[in-house]
């Protein structure tokens, strides 16, 4: 007996090779070998395949359950989750893609890029394979330059035995320009109103509002 493990999604006709047995439609080019083909079946699952072997004088020789067979026609569910979308490589900033894989599938191939606006390749990864836990990108090409300041696209392909594919896609900003900051002041009898508005949608991580002496010490 032979035991065969075949993992594909579904089409008209699929192609296996092996030695001494045939299929419903069949031909030899070796000295027993043969080549056949036969229809997958539509709906997803497993599948066990039976072998009729018919020899010249047209008795037969059933091989039951010699190859197993699944379809899957499901792409891989995947997302990436990012630390920040808005860096600055020169302060060491770097950006963090960590892939959730949903379910127990099996990946087979993998591939990142990351381009400019332009559409031109930054940096790319490729494997086959597990898909690594994360991916950093700390702002510089495959040449080890820095990048210039402007927004970025990545581009995450996986695909599964069955050569499903997905593709998940985002942007990243690379600035290194600080924020800027505007400051009114309003003088009320003995108090002070301080208004503070930010140019540009850039969120802000952080912010600090210290008053001095002039011997530079903080007041408040």
């Amino acid at each position: 007996f032979f035991f065969f493990f075949f993992f594909f999604k579904q089409k008209t006709a699929y192609e296996i090779y092996q030695c001494d047995w045939s299929s419903d439609v069949c031909s030899s080019d070796l000295k027993d070998t043969y080549k056949g083909y036969f229809i997958a079946p539509a709906a997803e699952g497993n599948y066990h395949v039976d072998v009729i072997a018919v020899d010249k004088s047209g008795a037969s020789y059933p091989f039951y359950a010699v190859a197993k067979v699944t379809i899957d026609n499901t792409p891989p569910h995947i997302s990436l989750a990012l630390n920040r979308r808005v860096f600055a490589p020169k302060n060491k900033g770097f950006v963090t893609l960590t892939p959730d894989l949903r379910g127990y599938e099996k990946i087979n191939e993998w591939a990142i890029d990351i381009v400019d606006e332009g559409g031109k390749l930054v940096r790319n990864s490729s494997g086959y394979g597990k898909i690594p836990k994360r991916f950093i990108w700390r702002g510089r090409t495959n040449t080890m330059a820095l990048v210039s300041d402007g927004k970025y696209l990545y581009s995450l392909k996986v695909k599964d035995e069955a050569g499903n594919e997905s593709v998940v896609n985002g942007e990243l900003t690379v600035n290194h320009k600080p924020p800027v900051i505007n400051v009114d002041v309003d003088i009320a009898e003995d108090t002070l109103e301080f208004t503070f508005d930010k140019d540009g949608n850039e969120e802000l991580e952080s912010w600090r509002f210290s008053m001095l002496q002039r011997d530079g010490k903080i007041l408040k």
